[in-house]
């Protein structure tokens, strides 16, 4: 999907998809993962819970051997990690691109770094190796998946298989897949990015080559998870005809072996902090079977996990998001500097009880694993204490079954501010359009 549908989706989701859980109630459930009937459940829910990091201070396998202990002092039961720094992957913060079909060597997977790392001595059993749709080196081209292209398949399919035998040096439970479309978009086609190809001749291909992609990735980790980082829950309520995503869901169940399991990242969780809103994702979570092939839809219910993101610096900056415009609306915006602690605890408290077993959480500004001075990532500055232990408190209640305080004042007061800043800025914009008529 393309950046603009990424910021239009939480507005679309919110707009509809409660109408779109009501007629599907009980579907897409499973007996480890029953569908909820309300925002409330699970109330009480004692149960393990992991947390995943993820974000620009990505580490590098080499880095993350060499400084197991920087990892084990974080409360993260997993880290998103990359091979190398070293400018050979295109991606954002020079992560691994699925589409690259340039031939990878075990130095561009960072072979030999992989076997040094040890997971269990950094504390960070549950971590997983990145993989990016986005190839910054390729601007506004046609076939931006390099969908028709065999040749380029057959090298992508050799440098997955070799990212997987990777991934088993290391010991990484898995993959996790970024699929947002910064550049050219892979996900949708338009006559003007597939000229002379239908849509459904289109999907076929992309169906064939997600069958590709995933045999390749799970050759050498046989059980593993993959997490997309946005699922198909961002895809049920756009429904959109000209949507790839589908297609290559369907091809990876078309190859997906025992154990294999997809995981729906719900990115969307970032911005919503209340349990009703976020409760619209998690349904729509439930619903993504039904974009697939007839012949899938019980077999991805069977795998699929679910989780959902958390945007950290929302939290710790958000004077900064304020002036941003897909930002300045949200919760968090107007909340005051000393109920942000409170808030943390309730909006991550909220995403880790409506999740499956895991939220990921993605920083941008603070850098979790490095220390002052040796900071070469767009992350320069520290975690603000009160986060960590946001993070710990809500581990704690969630595998305690308990539940933080309740935060009615914080949120009313929130949503009170908001609600003048909505008034003032529409009587700002009604001014403006008054004084532009006049001329």
């Amino acid at each position: 999907m393309n950046p603009l549908r990424k910021l239009l989706l939480p507005l679309l989701l919110l707009c509809t998809l409660q109408a779109t859980a009501a007629s599907a109630e009980g579907a897409g459930s499973k007996p480890d993962d029953p569908r909820p009937s309300s925002p409330e459940e699970p109330e009480h829910a004692p149960r393990d819970l992991r947390f995943l990091e993820f974000g620009w201070g990505i580490p590098t396998a080499g880095y993350l051997a060499d400084h197991p202990e920087r990892f084990a002092s974080r409360p993260f039961d997993g880290v998103v990690f990359g091979p190398t720094d070293d400018g050979f992957h295109q991606g954002a913060s020079q992560v691994p691109v699925v589409f690259d079909d340039r031939p990878w060597a075990d130095e561009h997977v960072a072979m030999e770094d992989m076997k040094r790392v040890d997971l269990e001595a950094a504390g960070v059993p549950f971590s997983m190796l990145i993989l990016q749709a986005s190839d910054f080196s390729r601007l506004d081209e046609t076939d931006p998946g390099a969908w028709f292209d065999d040749a380029a398949w057959e090298t992508i399919d050799r440098n997955l298989r070799l990212y997987s035998r990777a991934a088993r040096e290391a010991g990484v439970v898995g993959f996790f897949f970024d699929t947002e479309s910064y550049t050219a978009d892979p996900w949708t086609w338009s006559e003007a990015l597939y000229p002379g190809r239908s849509r459904e001749e289109t999907k076929a291909k992309v169906r064939e080559r997600g069958a590709t992609f995933l045999a390749a990735l799970q050759s050498e980790v046989p059980r593993m998870r993959l997490v997309m980082i946005f699922g198909l829950c961002a895809n049920v309520v756009v429904d959109d005809p000209d949507d790839l995503m589908p297609s290559f869901y369907d091809g990876m169940l078309d190859a997906i072996g025992p154990g294999v399991q997809i995981v729906d990242g719900n990115e969307n969780g970032y911005y919503n902090a209340t349990a009703p809103t976020l409760d619209r994702f998690r349904q729509a979570q439930f619903d993504g079977h039904t974009l697939l092939a007839e012949e899938h839809r019980d077999l991805y219910v069977e795998r699929r996990r679910r989780a959902h993101g958390f945007y950290t610096d929302l939290m710790t900056d958000p004077a900064w998001f304020s002036k941003e415009p897909f930002f300045e609306n949200m919760l968090a915006c107007f909340v005051e500097p000393d109920d942000m602690p409170a808030f943390t605890v309730h909006h991550l408290y909220n995403n880790a009880r409506q999740a499956e077993d895991f939220v990921w959480t993605w920083t941008e500004a603070h850098d979790w694993w490095r220390p002052e001075g040796e900071r070469t990532t767009r992350a320069e500055s520290d975690v603000p204490a009160f986060f960590v232990e946001a993070m710990k408190t809500v581990k704690r209640h969630v595998r305690e079954g308990t539940r933080p305080e309740p935060i009615h004042r914080i949120l009313a007061e929130a949503q009170a501010r908001r609600q003048v800043h909505l008034r003032e800025k529409e009587d700002r914009e009604a001014r403006e359009e008054r004084a532009h008529e006049q001329g």
